[in-house]
């Protein structure tokens, strides 16, 4: 098993597809809805932290199933990123309907995340 600087090159490839992941999951709801987020910058923000609540959490039950800890090491900075995002985007651009569904997903990734990532006691 790896340790240390031999799992960058992991890293940086967990990285980069997390990024890519976000961004094609935004594209397509961009395109499923099209108009209706473009003219609505409130609902786009919700949209996006639907996005980023959605590859954390992902990104937690994967860590926690699969061989790359690596995935669990991004779960921490996401979150931290979704906190300034609601910050700086959310808050700023939203409305209070839309500010509740922010609120209530960001909520949840903070509750879900770390019992996600714990590991699975098995009873023996």
């Amino acid at each position: 098993p790896r340790s240390g600087p031999a799992r960058a090159p992991q890293l940086l490839l967990a990285v980069l597809v997390v990024f890519a992941l976000g961004k094609a999951l935004q594209a397509c709801l961009w395109a499923g809805l099209g108009e209706r987020v473009v003219g609505d910058a409130g609902v786009a923000a919700v949209l996006r932290t639907a996005v980023l609540a959605a590859l954390v959490l992902g990104l937690a039950f994967a860590a926690r199933r699969g061989e790359w800890p690596e995935l669990g090491w991004l779960v921490y900075p996401l979150v931290a990123l979704g906190g300034v995002k609601l910050l700086l985007q959310d808050l700023r651009e939203g409305r209070p309907a839309t500010l509740v569904l922010s609120l209530a997903l960001y909520g949840a990734v903070l509750v879900l995340a770390p019992r996600l990532l714990k590991p699975e006691v098995r009873a023996g």
